[in-house]
């Protein structure tokens, strides 16, 4: 694509001088790029998320209600930066959705306006991640324009003559690396030094297939970085040289034939099976780096670093080497677990964890979004072990710290369980900092007491402290109750108050179902690759083990729906062991697969258990006499009434009326069940956890309706299945 007469370029040029280097408006509507307006979009709509289903115009409108005229039209014409890039969105939509916003402000937009010229040819495509993103994409813009303003008019200056300068400054904001809108911005603001491509994935398929030229260019240790920037300044030298071997063309990577065959392989050159260079080795520079998760809540660590290994689940699939592409995993998922929407994260993160993962990447351990457990370096090929209850795929590695990190806001992680970090720059810095500046790796959890249960839990302290101490002295407790009360949300907590630490590595979470047995729990006989067998140990009575290395440290065991399984055969002899009184090496006896009767197993004094059961289970048999005599049963209520519910709520943004409604109108259903004791009662009670937001509420009245439709009304279907009418009747009620 030639720059010549294309119209984006010299609507960019004005942009920079009326509104970057000055506080005017590209729509000449005054001083609109203020540090007050944009301080306007700060409070209202970057630090006022709304994470809701409806469409972005919507929720930008209400975000922008209190704002004044003025911060109105900046977000329009921040809208109107945006749309210039983009050749995938038409120009009577682009105009439509800037107009539709510059109304808001009651002001009157010339029309036609020549700046919408702009908008008849766009620069490249954008895809459709531009569009679903795009809240997040404007949150960049706005905080560039923040942070640009407080620069003084020499470093403005001084940025805008050194590209590479411009460039370093702007990818130390918070989150620049991992937008698009920062790729769209570099090349506009600086079309002869930053390529027209704003794909973090192009870029990355460009260096892999030129990989051979950019290897003989004379670049520094800093070009050859992981960074952004540096990986900008490869595709700058890569097109010089380009330049320098086809002197008779213009080199554009998407508009010369070129030079997009050699990376941009068409359909017709797929084989049936996919693209053949889908299971070849990636050229690459450097080591990638990747986050991975270690289960719910990072309770597979303990294993994890035991056996320095990373794994992941999906082990229905099999060996993850069968498939050829992300495509085929995607479609299996989707049959295997019954998925109405594409599993693309799950067959993504598959798909890498095969095939694109490597010997020598780094490897961070994470738990949520803001926390790092451990850092380590991948050592061995993929894996896939039939013999492991679970997390089936594994690859080796070297565990190099270990630790407790909490990361900053900027450098918080998505919630998939595999995610490449190559790119994330204030996560590396951040590690990179924490190990180089001699700050001391925090070893310990952070302490967690039953203050902190209290401060989490919709229960008092006293009734608390009554679950704690039987705990500690049944050694074996079972929290039951209906759906939504709490139980999985409670049980970790109560362990981590247990151990007085939020330790990972103390606290194991499985669930039982129908054919869970007693080899997959205690020990039992696996096949070998070598088509032998060899005996190996269970989950449960490899976390006994290391709690016997450990006696000082509490160990608590959760199991979710305990009774779902055949209780009797997966304990077997441990009925007897698992008792409060029948613990410790005295106790020990051999175990169905001993070798011998001196080989003993005993369940140490330090393990505790929290088994989990839904009430409302209809497909489960009585939990059997052996079982619910070693367990101590704690019922847990619906939290309506508590004061802490309440609190929660409007803390999130749930107005009171609304609340007053949640409580009144789950109440009412809830007595009706109750008092339906020939076919439910108490223990199908509506549980809080239906109606505790994870995020702010900005829509009180909508998001509870949604709650009850998508939610309760199936729950209320399933437990009068033979009497519609009642089922419109408690709907009736919920939705007055």
């Amino acid at each position: 694509m030639t720059r010549d007469g294309h119209p984006v370029y010299p609507a960019i040029q004005r942009w920079k001088l009326e509104c970057l280097m000055s506080d005017g408006s590209i729509f000449d509507a005054g001083a609109i790029w203020t540090q007050a307006h944009i301080r306007e979009l700060i409070e209202h709509f970057v630090e006022n998320p709304d994470e809701g289903d409806r469409k972005f115009e919507e929720k930008l409108k209400d975000q922008l209600a209190p704002t004044s005229a003025g911060a109105k039209q900046l977000a329009a014409e921040m809208m109107w930066v945006m749309m210039l890039f983009p050749s995938n969105t038409g120009r009577q939509r682009k105009t439509e959705l800037v107009r539709t916003i510059w109304d808001w402000s009651g002001a009157e937009l010339r029309d036609p306006h020549h700046m919408f010229e702009a908008f008849e040819r766009g620069v490249g495509s954008a895809g459709m991640g531009y569009n679903n993103y795009r809240p997040s994409e404007m949150f960049l813009l706005v905080r560039f324009a923040e942070a640009w303003k407080e620069l003084s008019d020499g470093e403005r200056n001084r940025l805008m003559a050194e590209p590479w300068s411009f460039a370093d400054w702007f990818d130390r904001l918070p989150g620049a690396t991992s937008r698009q809108i920062r790729h769209m911005l570099l090349h506009l603001l600086f079309p002869d030094t930053f390529e027209r491509i704003s794909s973090r994935s192009d870029k990355k398929r460009l260096e892999q297939a030129f990989a051979s030229i950019l290897q003989k260019l004379n670049l520094t240790e800093a070009d050859r970085a992981r960074s952004p920037m540096a990986r900008d300044r490869r595709l700058y030298f890569l097109k010089k040289e380009l330049e320098r071997q086809y002197a008779d063309q213009v080199i554009d990577f998407y508009g010369n034939p070129l030079i997009a065959a050699r990376w941009r392989p068409q359909k017709d050159d797929e084989t049936q099976d996919g693209p053949a260079r889908i299971s070849e080795p990636r050229p690459r520079f450097g080591p990638r780096v990747w986050a991975i998760a270690a289960g719910d809540g990072a309770a597979q660590w303990p294993t994890f670093r035991e056996q320095g290994i990373v794994a992941i689940g999906w082990d229905e699939l099999g060996d993850l080497r069968a498939y050829k592409s992300q495509d085929d995993l995607r479609d299996t998922i989707r049959e295997t677990y019954s998925r109405d929407r594409d599993p693309n994260n799950d067959s993504l993160a598959c798909y890498q964890f095969c095939r694109e993962m490597r010997v020598g990447d780094e490897v961070f351990l994470k738990q949520g979004r803001n926390r790092i457990l451990a850092h380590g370096r991948v050592s061995g090929e993929y894996e896939h072990d039939p013999t492991r209850p679970d997390f089936r795929n594994i690859r080796r590695v070297e565990w190099i710290d270990q630790g407790n990190w909490t990361l900053p806001d900027a450098a918080r992680l998505p919630t998939k369980t595999l995610t490449e970090i190559t790119d994330y720059a204030a996560i590396r810095e951040f590690m990179r900092e924490q190990r180089s500046s001699g700050t001391p790796v925090d070893q310990s959890p952070r302490p967690y007491s039953i203050d902190d249960v209290a401060r989490d839990a919709f229960l008092a302290r006293a009734e608390l402290a009554r679950i704690l101490a039987s705990l500690r002295r049944r050694k074996n407790v079972i929290l039951q109750g209906s759906p939504g009360v709490g139980k999985s949300f409670l049980a970790r907590r109560l362990a981590y108050a247990l151990i007085g630490a939020e330790s990972t590595r103390n606290v194991q979470l499985i669930q039982f179902h129908q054919s869970y047995s007693y080899e997959d729990f205690i020990q039992g006989w696996r096949p070998t690759k070598d088509r032998g067998f060899e005996l190996k140990s269970g989950i449960f009575h490899s976390f006994c083990h290391h709690a016997q290395s450990h006696p000082s440290e509490p160990h608590v065991f959760i199991i979710d729906e305990i009774n779902r399984g055949n209780l009797s055969k997966v304990f077997g002899e441990l009925l007897l062991l698992i008792e409060a009184d029948k613990r410790g090496p005295s106790f020990g006896i051999p175990l169905t697969y001993a070798e011998s009767s001196i080989d003993t197993f005993y369940v140490p004094d330090n393990v505790y258990i929290i088994g989990l059961m839904n009430t409302a289970d209809r497909s489960l048999a009585m939990v059997d006499y052996a079982l619910r005599r070693r367990f101590a049963f704690i019922t847990l209520q619906p939290a309506f009434d508590s004061p802490i519910f309440r609190q929660a709520l409007i803390a999130r943004g749930v107005t009171a009326e609304t609340v007053d409604r949640v409580v009144d109108r789950v109440g009412r259903i809830n007595q009706a069940i109750i008092d339906d004791d020939k076919n439910l009662g108490a223990g199908f009670a509506i549980g809080h956890s239906y109606f505790c937001p994870t995020s702010s509420v900005p829509d009180s009245s909508g998001w509870y309706e949604s709650v009850v439709r998508d939610e309760i009304a199936p729950l209320l279907e399933e437990y009068w299945f033979d009497n519609r009418g009642r089922v419109d009747e408690c709907l009736k009620v919920l939705l007055s």
